[in-house]
């Protein structure tokens, strides 16, 4: 499956780890894990039955989203919330920036998944984020991935997860499908916010 965001860049959704070696990896990823480890995580990611969306030019990955589901994320708090999905990472390599590839990643999931039938998560974990490559503070930068998950459909969401709340410059977005049974979005909503709330939040 692929089809070309703007004329310049192909979006595939890979679910075939083989897939990997077809591409050679652009050498600038830094934010998550550096180039040379990618192809191992997304690997990783494939082989607990996730799903990578893959941007790509001239046989260059240049961008990828990371989508993984809920029911393999063992120990974590929104392990085996059904009908559900988190974008376990996403990142462009930095020469490749600001020419809308995250923004075309995003437009790629309802390609990759079904996603009216789907709740996706989204972690925004500000010790990845590196603002500075585009000259914007870190409120600058937090403000434009929830423009980009915006434009996706998702909305930012209240929780208690640590893994969010121990950052006031983190944050979940979370995006409900058109036909996520009411019992899904409720058992995601009890697992949003548990009561154990840090003394601060």
């Amino acid at each position: 499956m692929a089809w070309t965001s703007a004329g310049i860049t192909r979006i595939e959704a890979w679910r075939d780890p083989a897939r990997v070696d077809a591409v050679r990896v652009a050498g600038d990823f830094r934010a998550i894990v550096r180039s040379e480890l990618v192809p191992g995580l997304l690997r990783q990611v494939m082989g607990i039955g996730g799903t990578i969306v893959a941007a790509t030019a001239h046989d260059e990955l240049q961008g990828y989203a990371a989508l993984v589901p809920t029911s393999v994320l063992s120990g974590d708090r929104w392990e085996g919330v059904p009908d559900a999905f988190e974008i376990g990472s996403i990142e462009v390599a930095r020469l490749s920036r600001g020419r809308g590839i995250a923004t075309a990643l995003m437009s790629g999931l309802a390609e990759a998944l079904p996603i009216d039938q789907l709740m996706m998560l989204a972690r925004g974990n500000a010790s990845h984020w590196e603002p500075g490559r585009l000259a914007l503070s870190a409120i600058e930068y937090r403000r434009m991935l929830l423009r980009v998950l915006g434009r996706a459909g998702f909305q930012r969401w209240e929780t208690d997860d640590p893994a969010v709340a121990d950052d006031p410059m983190n944050f979940l977005a979370v995006r409900v499908g058109s036909s996520v049974s009411s019992a899904s979005l409720l058992a995601l909503c009890e697992r949003a916010t548990t009561g154990r709330h840090d003394p601060w939040w």
